[in-house]
């Protein structure tokens, strides 16, 4: 129970945090998991930087086939503090091996607040386009109270959520409850029992609906008392119709309201899909008793009909519910270790959040409502009869909440949203579902923030990075192939073979975007190679497992390099008859750039090949002080035999108000790499020129003045000055040779063309696994338009860091 008046705690001084320790570092602990983890972290306090004021509370303890990792939340007065643990992993004899740690010098305390938690709402929800809103005008939502750590101080305040009509949106944010600001918003949108599905999916353009076989299956941990519906003790499957109840002549299923624009509220009436369950061996309804329907994909319609079955396909229920069960299974075989049995570690499981108890669903055939084609009915009801296909599948994490005032169509619990897409159904990709439930097991397990990583050179977000690399892992151990995506990819983006590979050769700087699925790949493509490497006698087995040993005890701030550390560290530790395997991974890692990247990359070569997609992160998510320069994902380099005397940029950007302000800052420096430093929430660094960019008619260019003297280097950056991120299309860039110059010998390029990976799509940031998004088809006639023009770019997972 918080005081009644507001006080302020002094903060006792402390040395500074170990984030990371390894090897034995204990002999074998006594009690539960929880109780030696906590005497282990409580015996360490000034060695771990845990606060005087605050004290640990265990947040799991996860099995492992090589002992078990458990998550040890820091709290005061009872409430969490974000973003704040310690992991300690234990071997199979419950010694400490390892130790990852995400604690920091904590200055004063404010934990008194005048706001309620319908305050908390109030405040959130103008932060949310598409924020939905009662009838007389008030804010849907939840909140609960946590402590958030404030330019090193703690500060009261609230986690919020804020529900919107579209399925594919799951958005919080981060309320101080000192002042009332936000902190940060996220969409956390992280995708007879006999049975006929595919191995794992029709297959590539070769193959499809009606060439591929199916293979008959069982369907496993069904409840007896479903009534033969796809309800398990581990998850359900959820379908959904284009009218109510798939009455073709019902007329579809509305919900009418208000919701939040930035240009204000307003009324709406719209189309929704139907949830329904639809499959079941129930000889009444199903005449052949069993779960055998047939395929029926792709849609024969451009729009979203009941007069096509692919809409509401019994079959996509039953492939999403066996492929996500393959899922669950694999990752619950990789988690089971002796400590398992005998020593207080849990396997996997996947947790639920809802309030109800519901285990988490699979819902197939999603659609939205079609906002873009909403008019007004001349009394101020913008109305929208259609539904829209979307290229798209996700995981949504439920978070427990307080308060829940949840609209229709909310589930109440984890979900992997599955859509029937504009030339293929997601839910007949097995490698897709995987890669969503493999956003779950880390929901489930490790958890870790969304932050920005800072280096001498850059920022970027690695954390989501993992996030979708992790997740594409998970996919390819489950079916041991590296392919994700083999249906679905080709069908919606021509000239493709997958949505992603993780056997690919992508390496650091080039690879990185700022884009957290093109961001994963040369993570993906280094775990991989190894995985080749420590193959063994079991097909990869062990090392599937000691990988998810590693995942489950990655610190709340993870990135590239302590991520590559702690599963060099495991793998080492599970192949103990390799004495090069360290020697293996750290040569893989370093030649991946996934460690030791040089975030400089040499354009000499490449000053017109555009850079498809370029995002920087904005100052609030990047826990930086407003305006302050927030790097991209890397600098650039051009090696110039006849000196320079300026460079320039163009590119395309969508922005929203700003009086033609690009927010953005063109740094450039002669013969070195420009220095970044972050100290707290400030960021300096050391560009010796630098001129803002203008913005006109969503493009933005710069001409930078910067002498380089012959036989040099130009080096040049781009950075952010924004609360929210910038993100650039299609960047090129030019310099002027000086006016005379003797001829000098350019050398060779070091870094490399830049190359466009040609088998991997950019997914836009709103989707998990979805379609490349190149702007968007407006009218004047509804504000809906603006809606869907202003979501790609600014919802995305946003989250800032002290």
């Amino acid at each position: 129970m918080l005081l009644s008046a507001l006080f302020v705690l002094a903060a006792a001084p402390v040395a500074v945090p170990s984030p990371y320790q390894t090897g034995v570092l204990t002999p074998p602990l006594i009690g539960t998991p929880s109780e030696a983890a906590l005497a282990f972290a409580n015996s360490r306090k000034a060695e771990l930087g845990l606060d005087a004021r605050t004290t640990l509370i265990s947040s799991g303890a996860f099995s492992t086939r090589f002992g078990g990792s458990v998550h040890l939340q820091q709290s005061v007065n009872g409430l969490p503090i974000f973003g704040r643990k310690v992991v300690v992993t234990f071997d199979t004899a419950q010694r400490v091996v390892r130790v990852s740690n995400s604690m920091s010098t904590l200055g004063a305390a404010k934990l008194d607040t005048s706001l309620s938690l319908h305050d908390a709402i109030a405040l959130a929800s103008p932060e949310i386009e598409g924020a939905w809103l009662r009838t007389d005008g008030q804010p849907w939502g939840a909140a609960k109270k946590m402590v958030f750590v404030v330019n090193g101080e703690l500060h009261i305040g609230f986690l919020v959520f804020i529900p919107t009509l579209k399925n594919s949106e799951n958005w919080h944010v981060a309320i101080d409850g000192t002042d009332g600001s936000v902190l940060w918003t996220e969409n956390r949108a992280w995708h007879a029992n006999d049975a006929q599905v595919y191995p794992s999916s029709p297959g590539g353009l070769q193959g499809g609906v009606g060439v591929a076989q199916t293979m008959g299956v069982m369907l496993e941990h069904l409840k007896p008392d479903a009534g033969g519906y796809l309800v398990g003790d581990r998850i359900r499957a959820l379908n959904s119709c284009p009218t109510a109840g798939c009455v073709p002549d019902a007329g579809p299923a509305r919900v009418q309201g208000q919701q939040q624009t930035f240009q204000g509220p307003i009324d709406f009436d719209v189309a929704i899909c139907d949830q329904q369950r639809r499959v079941t061996n129930d000889p009444l309804v199903h005449p052949s008793g069993n779960y055998v329907y047939a395929p029926v994909d792709p849609p024969g319609t451009a729009a979203i009909s009941v007069n096509n079955a692919a809409d509401w396909d019994e079959f996509a229920e039953v492939h999403g519910y066996y492929h996500v069960s393959k899922a669950y299974e694999a990752v619950r075989t990789l988690s089971v270790g002796p400590l398992a049995r005998d020593g207080g570690f849990s396997p996997f499981v996947m947790r639920d959040t809802g309030a109800n108890g519901d285990v988490p669903t699979v819902w197939v055939n999603v659609c939205d409502p079609d906002f873009a084609a909403a008019m007004d009915n001349g009394m101020g009801v913008y109305v929208s009869n259609s539904l829209a296909r979307t290229d798209n599948a996700m995981y949504l994490a439920r978070e427990n909440m307080d308060l829940i005032l949840l609209p229709p169509q909310v589930i109440n619990g984890d979900a992997l949203v599955i859509y029937q897409g504009t030339a293929a159904d997601f839910a007949y990709d097995g490698p897709v579902l995987w890669h969503e439930f493999g956003h779950g097991a880390i929901h489930s397990t490790s958890d870790w923030q969304t932050v920005v990583t800072f280096d001498q050179r850059s920022s970027n977000n690695e954390s989501s990075a993992l996030h979708e690399g992790v997740s594409d892992l998970i996919a390819a151990m489950t079916g041991k192939r590296s392919i994700v995506g083999e249906y679905v990819g080709p069908r919606i983006s021509p000239g493709t073979t997958s949505i992603r590979d993780v056997a690919n050769t992508e390496r650091c700087p080039d690879v990185l975007w700022g884009e957290s699925h093109q961001d994963s790949l040369h993570f993906t493509g280094a775990v991989w190679e190894a995985r080749q490497q420590f193959l063994g006698t079991d097909n990869g087995d062990t090392f599937d497992a000691a990988f998810y040993a590693a995942m489950v005890s990655f610190p709340p701030d993870v990135g590239f390099t302590s991520a590559a550390q702690i599963i060099t560290d495991t793998i080492v530790a599970a192949f103990p008859g390799d004495a090069m395997a360290r020697t293996k991974l750290t040569t893989i890692f370093d030649a991946r750039g996934v460690t030791n990247c040089s975030k400089v990359l040499d354009v000499t070569n490449s000053l017109q090949v555009p850079r498809t997609y370029f995002n920087i992160p904005g100052t609030q998510f990047a826990g930086v002080a407003d305006n302050l320069v927030v790097p991209g994902p890397y600098q650039f380099k051009i090696r110039v035999p006849r000196g320079a005397k300026s460079v320039s940029m163009q590119a395309q950007m969508q922005s929203f108000g700003g009086g033609g302000n690009s927010r953005l800052e063109f740094l450039a420096a002669a013969d070195r790499p420009i220095a970044f430093a972050k100290n707290g929430t400030n960021i300096a660094n050391d560009a010796t020129a630098r001129v803002v960019p203008t913005s006109s008619m969503g493009v933005v260019s710069a001409v930078l003045p910067i002498a380089v003297p012959c036989g040099g280097e130009l080096n040049f950056a781009l950075g952010g000055t924004s609360r929210r991120d910038r993100t650039l299309f299609n960047l090129t860039f030019a310099f002027e040779q000086a006016d005379s110059c003797p001829e000098v010998d350019a050398g060779v390029p070091d870094a490399g063309m830049m190359q466009m990976p040609m088998t991997v799509r950019l997914v836009s940031v709103k989707e998990e696994l979805g379609p490349r998004t190149e702007g968007c088809s407006c009218t004047t006639a509804s504000p809906f338009a603006l809606v869907v023009g202003a979501l790609w770019l600014l919802r995305r997972r946003r989250q800032s860091r002290s």
